[in-house]
């Protein structure tokens, strides 16, 4: 007991110096079992007495009357198993692989049976072969050690897990956002009580195992509907110290072609092109098809100089030449990217110097990352950037008890959410392009590059503070103490305290001094740089020089405590039995806003307020396992209490209104929050067909918290009207979800797993819109009346084992449907309400969309005792990915709902193909490795856009996207005949799908579309046009008849068959967007690294 006490108060000692006071949560195990038999190999009989231990560790057992036994609290690893009894020779099985949560099964029968001394002398050591077909897993469980992820062109934890089959780029699992999904680290979860989300940032040398399960959550996993996702890093040694390091560097290149400020370049050419500039775009040297591709200038410099003389300011009374000078000192900024692109990523650990040995092996991991991302266009912070600490202390207070302190120390920066109405994303926007050509997938993540909506866009470009600055700290401090009782049974106790502070405010205000004067008197500060609410603009070219700029302010603050018990004991052989209870705390401490400082519009509002909502948890599961057959029941117990009071009114309260804004905290009663209890079924089931293959299922109900907006905001116009509010009386999101599986061992190398899955989600929550006669109260209230399901399936092929090759494919395919329970809008008018009902349609179920998408892996290695020694341990990784477009619904130009056509085009499909090259080198020191990152190997090109957004992007408002999608020749099934009878405008039938684009090099040639022969202009010139520029070649389609027709020599005649033919060939018909600088993306690029461990 003395030794126990000092043990215990040395460590808390070193904890207090540390400064880790509180303690972690840990709410899914990281641990596995060993279990197996012994057998005597001459009488073929079980052996009792055996001593079986986990070499190198305090974890043991002894083989019961029937041979066998098992060993609990095994971390995640492999390790060398060695069985012992007086009389036989010992035998030693190598290579063991313990997994998270599983039981790994190492016999001694067959060739592994202990043999008498007699009969053999010394120690047996033999190589233990992993199953192909892991027979105790009832659900699609990928478990990925560090071994296995080291040589990918992959350096985080979310790139390792989006690789897996049903995991999306994004931390999309089954088509559930970072909001469905459970991640955690050393069992400490990392959810934030703001919008629920994973913060999923840890250190890449640190993992030691990544479990990513997709389906059959057991009882003991809670606020979890799609995923969960579970780290465990690496421990500390008693007896050595341990480093890994990596670093990776590349110069980033984001975009093919020149950049914004190239002279041909949108926003350039108009104002620099000696061919228009001083006349205006529509001066008459350019014809209407090169017009529309550049922003507009009418009457260019000339008209702007005259301009200014009629006004009575005489300071801005400037010639041409003045103007083009203003012109160039507010696009002045270098546009260029100058930052670099890097990851560092290290570990130390090891023994606690002078404490290890009478502090109970007191040891120590610690780990560092740090990133940095440029933006694509440089704003006043130029790249978002990471910085993480994180460390583990280990001490084993007695053979029985054991004592882990952790945390996690993070801040990101960089530039905050647009913040149109107000902060819908808190976390600093990252830096790079979108990870696929169609959407950001992660929001917030590159709206840098999509963000395109009039001035705004174009400020961001040539300006640096359009935009707040960001920082997002987050802490994680905790421990957890396991206490076995005896071999059977064990207990945890684990609490934690996860914080987030969010800090989002202009970068810094403009400096109004004077730096230059232009004329008689034209005084120019320093903008387009720094930050300023007046609405002032560059004259001549528009360019606004400030407005509604660094709108996004937020100082919320949020806590999430947990406090957690777990008993675990083995029953008997066949039974195991977990149980637990949980209480997670949260403190939202919520301010942040959306501000105008100089022009106010409705759409700005804030939220400021505090809430400490309370959860709480019980479970029982039972794991059976009899002759491979696998079983896990469980009942899960989740309660929900918003505590406090919560607003009571009427549908239509007046109180709502900007002037009851005054009295409102007078006239809104209370009323005492509702309190939640559901109870969650859960089953798993395993069934060996063969030794070589099995089936399973799972079924279970899965619930989870809403994110704290939806229950608990209340935000208010800029006039005091109240905008939206949200309601804690709203039940748990739900999720129903079956998973049918089969896997095989095929020739004892391959492992194919198929499976099916369906989940149902309900409770979810949407905005349902209240607007009284008057329209003075006008507000959106959340309520639970949104679902959805996803079904798919997933087949996977992983080579587990290989001397050259090693590597995997999966392929998911998937189908999404959503809907919406009851009306959206409720309108206080019954003339208003019958007639939104008559027109409705946002209570219809979507369309069911597929979404299907597959990885490659394939891993090429040069054996260390093949060929000359430089060649050796080579090793050649290629990783490739595809995905199917993204659908969505284009009705024509004009926009408008067409009842009946949803989802009628499909973007291209994206294909990927990365390389990493590597060597490993044996040192003194230890093992390093040098890399070669290849991303995009064959310099693919694809458009990236934002589907139906005509600001997203490349595209400059809706007539250049309107001009691109209406020159695609999309298939004639795109608008089915018998949904759209009248189409808007004629399409010539083909194969094109959105994301086509017009050969490299090839001029456009436009092709116009009329009905019939009798529409052809007599002219030769298509509507709105004056002339065409020498050189341009115009086709006419005529419908009617289906020929293309060029007006040549005065007259119509139909086109030359070749000429055409070549045309459709190159798709010289598509106009392209206009900003060519982002139209394609992400170009081949070369990343260089290197890593060492020893």
């Amino acid at each position: 007991m003395k030794v126990f006490l000092t043990r215990l108060c040395g460590v808390l000692i070193i904890v207090t110096l540390l400064g880790l006071v509180t303690w972690s949560h840990v709410d899914a195990g990281t641990t596995g079992k060993i279990a197996g038999r012994v057998i005597d190999k001459k009488t073929g009989q079980p052996l009792p007495g055996v001593n079986v231990t986990v070499v190198g560790t305090r974890l043991g057992a002894v083989t019961d009357e029937v041979g066998q036994y098992f060993i609990l609290q095994v971390p995640p690893g492999s390790y060398s198993v060695r069985a012992s009894i007086i009389g036989y020779s010992p035998v030693v099985q190598t290579n063991v692989r313990v997994l998270i949560d599983l039981t790994t099964t190492v016999d001694f029968a067959g060739n592994f049976a202990l043999q008498e001394e007699a009969i053999q002398a010394g120690e047996v050591t033999v190589v233990s072969q992993r199953p192909v077909v892991q027979p105790d897993i009832s659900g699609n469980v990928a478990n990925i050690s560090a071994v296995e992820i080291q040589n990918l062109p992959r350096t985080s934890v979310q790139q390792i897990i989006d690789l897996q089959a049903g995991v999306e780029k994004g931390f999309v699992i089954r088509g559930g956002g970072r909001d469905q999904i459970n991640f955690n680290v050393d069992g400490l979860s990392l959810r934030d009580g703001r919008d629920n989300q994973a913060f999923n940032s840890v250190s890449y040398t640190a993992i030691d195992e990544i479990q990513v399960q997709t389906g059959g959550f057991n009882a003991e996993y809670g606020n979890v509907r799609a995923g969960q996702v579970t780290v465990v890093t690496k421990e500390g040694l008693r007896d050595k110290y341990t480093f890994d390091g990596i670093v990776r560097y590349s110069q980033p290149d984001f975009h093919f072609g020149p950049g914004p400020k190239d002279p041909l370049a949108y926003y350039m050419r108009p104002f620099l092109d000696a061919a228009v500039s001083d006349k205006g775009t529509d001066g008459g040297a350019w014809d209407i098809y090169t017009r529309r591709q550049y922003y507009p200038f009418e009457g260019g410099w000339n008209k702007i100089a005259a301009d200014v003389l009629k006004d009575n300011d005489p300071t801005n009374d400037l010639s041409v030449a003045q103007l083009k000078e203003v012109f160039n000192y507010h696009h002045r900024k270098n546009v260029n990217i100058e930052d670099s692109n890097y990851e560092i990523d290290a570990t130390l650990g090891g023994p606690i110097p002078l404490l290890s040995k009478p502090l109970g092996g007191l040891r120590f991991s610690a780990s560092y990352r740090g990133i940095q991302e440029p933006y694509f266009y440089p704003q006043a912070r130029t790249s978002f950037k990471e910085d993480l600490f994180q460390g583990k202390v280990t001490a084993d207070l007695k053979a029985n008890m054991k004592l882990n302190l952790q945390g996690l120390w993070a801040k990101q920066t960089g530039m905050a959410d647009y913040a149109f109405e107000i902060v819908d994303f808190p976390n600093p926007q990252r830096g790079g392009s979108p990870l696929y050509p169609w959407s950001d997938v992660e929001p917030g993540r590159t709206t840098l590059v999509n963000d395109n909506a009039d001035h705004v866009g174009r400020s961001m470009i040539f300006g640096e503070d359009v935009y707040s600055i960001n920082d997002t700290k987050r802490y994680l401090l905790g421990g957890s103490f396991t206490h076995t009782l005896n071999k059977n049974t064990f207990y945890e106790v684990h609490v934690s305290r996860f914080h987030t502070s969010y800090d989002s405010h202009p970068s810094r205000r403009r400096s109004l001094a004077t730096v230059k004067t232009i004329g008689p008197g034209y005084k120019l500060d320093e903008a387009p740089f720094g930050w300023t609410s007046d609405g002032t603009s560059s004259i001549g070219s528009g360019l606004r020089l400030g407005g509604h700029w660094a709108r996004a302010r937020d100082t919320s603050r949020v806590s999430v405590w947990n406090a957690k018990l777990d008993f675990t004991k083995q029953l008997n052989r066949v039974q195991q039995l977990k149980a637990g209870v949980e209480v997670i705390l949260n403190d939202l401490n919520m301010n942040f806003r959306s501000d105008d400082s100089v022009i106010v519009h409705l759409q700005r509002s804030r939220q400021k307020w505090e809430q400490n909502p309370m959860q709480g948890a019980a479970y029982v599961q039972n794991k059976l396992e009899f002759k491979g057959m696998i079983a896990n029941v469980g009942l899960r117990l989740d309660y929900f209490d918003p505590r406090g009071e919560w607003f009571v009114y009427s549908a239509f309260d007046r109180s709502f209104t900007a002037k009851g804004n005054a009295t409102r905290s007078e006239v809104l009663q209370t009323t005492t929050t509702e309190k939640q209890v559901t109870l969650s079924p859960r089953l798993g089931v395993s069934f060996p067909i063969t030794v070589n293959s099995k089936l399973y299922f799972n079924y279970g109900h899965f619930r989870q918290l809403l994110d704290a907006r939806n229950l608990f905001q209340f935000q208010l116009a800029w006039n005091g009207n109240i905008y939206r509010l949200g309601d804690p009386n709203q039940p748990l999101q739900r999720t129903v979800a079956y998973e049918l599986g089969y896997e095989q061992n095929l020739f004892d190398m391959y492992l194919l797993r198929l499976s099916g899955f369906y989940r149902d989600n309900d409770n979810q929550p949407r905005g349902v819109q209240f607007t009284s006669i008057d329209l003075l109260v006008d507000y959106s209230l959340s309520q639970p009346l949104n679902y959805s399901d996803v079904r798919g399936f997933e087949i996977t092929l992983n080579k587990t084992r290989g001397r050259w090759l090693r590597g995997f494919v999966n392929f998911t395919f998937q189908q999404f449907k959503a809907g919406n329970f009851g009306l959206g809008r409720e309108y206080e008018s019954v003339v208003a309400q019958r007639d939104y009902e008559l027109t409705s349609t946002d209570h219809y179920q979507f369309r069911p969309v597929s979404q299907p998408f597959g990885t490659l892996n394939l891993e090429f290695v040069i054996p260390k005792d093949f060929g000359p020694k430089i060649a050796q341990d080579f090793r050649f990784d290629l990783l490739g990915g595809w995905r199917a477009g993204q659908h969505y619904t284009w009705v024509g130009p004009g926009g408008g709902v067409i009842p009946g056509l949803q989802n009628n085009v499909q973007i291209k499909d994206f294909w990927s193909l990365d390389l990493r090259i590597s060597k490993n080198v044996a040192t003194t020191l230890g093992q390093a490795q040098f890399f070669l990152d290849v991303n995009n190997i064959l310099n693919l090109k694809y458009m990236y856009f934002q589907p139906g957004n005509p600001y997203g992007g490349p595209f400059e408002g809706n007539q250049d996207y309107e001009n691109y999608m209406t020159s695609l020749q999309l298939p004639e099934s795109t608008f089915p005949k018998d949904i759209v009878t009248t189409p808007q405008y004629i399409n010539i039938p083909g194969n094109d799908r959105p994301g086509d684009r017009r050969k490299d090099g090839v001029a456009f040639v436009p092709i116009e579309k009329v009905a019939a022969d009798a529409n052809l202009p007599a002219n030769g010139l298509p509507g709105g046009a004056a002339f065409l520029e020498p050189g341009r070649r115009v086709l006419f389609y005529v419908q009617a008849t289906k020929r293309y027709m060029e007006f040549t020599g005065g007259s119509w005649k139909q086109a030359d068959q070749g000429f055409v033919d070549q045309v459709l060939k190159d798709k010289a018909y598509i106009d392209m967007p206009n900003e060519t600088d982002r139209t394609f993306l992400n170009p081949r690029s070369v990343v260089f690294g290197m890593r060492i461990s020893f």
